[in-house]
């Protein structure tokens, strides 16, 4: 049974609900040892918060489907040689990418407005997607440097960026859950950008 149809047969097996959830680590071993129940159990642990980030993306619930089976087949192929350290970022990066790519396919083929491109093309400039075991090396020490340079801005600017870029959720979205007016919240997050950029080219990062 190849991954992809693995997946399909897991979506079947979901119904009959477990009341606990496998370790990362556990996981990364039974794709390192080629055993297909590893897409079964990422599929019950990360299915929701993948499901949400595609659809913050895409908008639709077909097309959603249809790029976890693509990150599900695609971690497949990487695990191994590729051993992430971090289960969950690692999928949500691999979602976020596969789900741009369908967007901009629908977008070449004028099935959606601008507008849903913004929150991508505002960071794009400065993250790129990475498919090769030795790019996607390169993509994780971006992603530390990342998640160090978060570490140490405030919390309010932090939480703008995660719910902008890593969910994808609307300005409008975001001003609503944070009490702020649309201008206060498009402002901020041009001044984390501009900080991010300065903080990675510091840091030796090829942008």
């Amino acid at each position: 049974m190849k991954p992809l149809l693995c997946f399909v047969e897991c979506k079947k097996r979901s119904a009959y609900k477990k009341n606990y959830t496998m370790e990362d680590r556990d996981i990364i071993e039974l794709f390192w040892h080629r055993n297909e129940d590893a897409i079964y159990e990422t599929d019950t642990k990360y299915h929701s918060i993948l499901f949400n980030i595609a659809y913050n993306i895409l908008m639709s619930r077909q097309d959603c489907e249809e790029v976890l089976n693509d990150v599900y087949f695609k971690v497949w192929n990487i695990i191994p040689p590729y051993r992430p350290l971090h289960l969950g970022p690692f999928l949500i990066k691999i979602t976020r990418e596969l789900s741009i790519d369908c967007l901009r396919s629908s977008r070449r083929q004028k099935r959606i407005p601008h507008e849903i491109c913004v929150p991508i093309e505002e960071l794009e400039e400065i993250i790129s997607g990475k498919d090769t075991p030795e790019e996607i090396f390169s993509a994780s020490q971006l992603s530390e440097a990342i998640n160090t340079f978060l570490q140490g801005i405030k919390a309010e600017d932090r939480r703008l960026f995660v719910h902008r870029y890593i969910f994808a959720e609307s300005i409008f979205a975001i001003s609503q859950k944070y009490g702020m007016n649309e201008a206060r919240v498009k402002t901020k997050l041009y001044r984390v950008r501009q900080k991010l950029k300065n903080y990675l080219k510091k840091e030796g990062f090829d942008l």
